[in-house]
């Protein structure tokens, strides 16, 4: 069993280590916006890059959620990349039921 990061800490670092997190947290609205922001503009047809940017925001949202320990964030990026990986995004297109499939998670 893994031990809480912030109880092993001297004081200070525990202190700074919970600023980062709150710093990141209150970024967190615009991480999301970005990419609903990016989703409307794939689904508008604007290019093939829009879904390449797309997929990129949602793996950064991924990596560093988990690296916060935002965990319900991070499941649920995790699993819209692995929706998105599965789904050939390397070609740059979706199919409509992929896309459609998307919508609802995003």
């Amino acid at each position: 069993m893994s031990k809480d990061p912030q109880t092993t800490l001297k004081p200070s670092k525990a202190v700074q280590l919970a600023r980062l997190r709150a710093r990141y947290g209150d970024s967190l609205p615009s991480k999301i916006e970005e990419i609903q922001s990016l989703w409307a503009a794939y689904q508008s047809g604007i290019s093939a890059e829009t879904l390449q940017a797309f997929h990129m925001a949602v793996h950064r949202l991924r990596g560093s959620s988990g690296s916060y320990g935002y965990m319900d964030i991070h499941a649920a990026a995790t699993k819209l990349e692995e929706l998105l990986i599965h789904t050939g995004i390397e070609r740059g297109v979706l199919s409509g039921s992929v896309a459609e499939r998307l919508a609802t998670a995003v």
